[in-house]
């Protein structure tokens, strides 16, 4: 799945009770009016660009992460790397914007 570092809001602290995903900073990389921060989301990292100027999270910390209003996802084939799904966020709730085929439209639930 791929998700734009844009399109993710961090808040610090540890909200999986309200439904939000939550994870432990690993790095928090200034760059210069952006800070690029890497949440381990076990199995996997995500790296969650912000300019929130308020937002500070410490290497170690807990943090939620969700997505933005009108964010973009799109899920990927893991052998090929080929896009099969793009959806925005709409209202919150996800509409398919694009399709590779109606098989991966099953295979993601769609």
């Amino acid at each position: 799945m791929g998700i734009r570092p844009e399109d993710v809001k961090i808040t610090p602290g540890d909200m999986a009770a309200d439904g939000l995903a939550a994870g432990v900073c690993l790095t928090a990389e200034p760059l210069g009016s952006e800070t690029l921060d890497t949440i381990d989301m076990a199995p996997d990292d995500l790296r969650v660009l912000h300019r929130e100027t308020h937002v500070s999270l410490p290497e170690g910390s807990r943090t939620a992460v969700q997505t933005r209003a009108k964010a973009r996802v799109h899920v990927f084939d893991t052998q090929s790397g080929t896009r099969l799904i793009s959806a925005i966020d709409r209202d919150g709730a996800w509409h398919v914007t694009e399709t590779a085929d109606a098989r991966a439209r099953q295979e993601c639930g769609l």
